[in-house]
């Protein structure tokens, strides 16, 4: 391990100055910008997500996905029913999850188009949302906002923006 990570400063190192004025500043863009010498737009803020797989738009455009999916609220009821308490056979306490909501919530915001609703249905008699069978009630929900310049046809699909940097800076303790 320790051989390999020489081998790696050996050859990053030069890397560093090879770039000449492009050098690492002495204080970062608080956007998170140029903190990469060849994709300089890696990390910051107020650019397209990037996504690992290809998009699964229900026209391969924009339109929402799933009209012949699961109601999103019978899935995280299935999901999340639980009887009795279990404890987690790692020894995991829910501050493992809640760590793990925080480190999201520090590098990931995907800010909502008020123009797009897309309320999520409540199925009757759901605990929660509807514990007297009124039927009718719905989560309200907006779109993601996406990059105007994209989803204009299959070959150039809806692409949403992340609103702040990928660093882990503790931004939600504070505020982004």
């Amino acid at each position: 391990m320790k051989t390999a990570l020489l081998r790696l400063s050996a050859l990053c190192f030069p890397l560093l100055f090879a770039f000449g004025p492009l050098r690492a500043q002495e204080y970062r863009a608080l956007d998170g910008s140029n903190n990469n010498f060849l994709y300089p737009a890696w990390g910051a803020a107020d650019v397209r997500m990037v996504t690992a797989t290809t998009v699964g738009y229900e026209d391969g455009v924009s339109a929402p996905a799933g009209p012949d999916r699961p109601n999103p609220r019978f899935i995280s009821n299935a999901l999340f029913a639980q009887t009795s308490l279990k404890d987690d056979p790692r020894g995991l306490s829910a501050y493992t999850w809640a760590w793990g909501q925080f480190i999201d919530h520090d590098i990931t915001l995907v800010p909502d188009d008020p123009s797009e609703n897309m309320d999520i249905a409540i199925p009757p008699f759901d605990a929660f949302f509807d514990p007297q069978g009124t039927g009718g009630v719905t989560i309200p929900m907006h779109r993601s906002a996406y990059d105007r310049e994209t989803g204009t046809g299959v070959d150039n699909p809806r692409v949403h923006l992340n609103k702040i940097t990928a660093f882990i800076d503790a931004s939600a303790v504070y505020g982004s």
